[in-house]
């Protein structure tokens, strides 16, 4: 394994994922780790994002500021628990990013570009129906990522 996306949200499911890839990265030599977010709503840039701020602008019924705060204090702490785990900073990538094509396609898109073989994500858990309609994030990975090993963690 060179390089592995571990997907991070806000939820709990994801930071169990975290903890789980931080168990085990430390034993492959040389393995790169990139944390990566897609954030519905989010400014395409910098830019916009300051003067969002500033307008205190609302998307879809959520404050993206509170989603993008959210964000970085998981990006944060899971950094800590990489490092901890003796992940040195040089080894480590953060990066969040507006959705474009939709969470699944980004974070294949995301992890195609940036040379991962590996994406690490929890299992959030939906009713039947609600992954019988829309799909679940890890099941599209899973069908859409052939070329790539998918670790999803419950």
């Amino acid at each position: 394994m060179k390089k592995a996306l571990v997907a991070l949200d806000c939820s709990d499911a994801s930071r169990k994922a975290a903890a789980y890839a931080a168990e085990i990265l430390p034993l492959i030599p040389d393995c790169r780790v990139l944390l990566f977010s897609v954030a519905a709503d989010l400014p395409y840039n910098e830019e916009e994002l300051a003067r969002s701020a500033a307008e205190h602008e609302v998307h879809g019924g959520e404050d993206f500021h509170e989603l993008h705060a959210c964000l970085l204090g998981v990006h944060q702490e899971v950094e800590h628990l990489m490092r901890d785990k003796d992940i040195c900073s040089s080894r480590l990538q953060s990066r969040i990013v507006p959705q474009n094509k939709g969470v699944a396609q980004d974070i294949l898109d995301a992890a195609r570009s940036e040379g991962c073989d590996t994406i690490v994500l929890g299992r959030h858990f939906h009713s039947r129906i609600k992954e019988l309609l829309v799909g679940s994030v890890s099941v599209q990975l899973i069908h859409q990522a052939s070329d790539l090993t998918i670790w999803v963690v419950e």
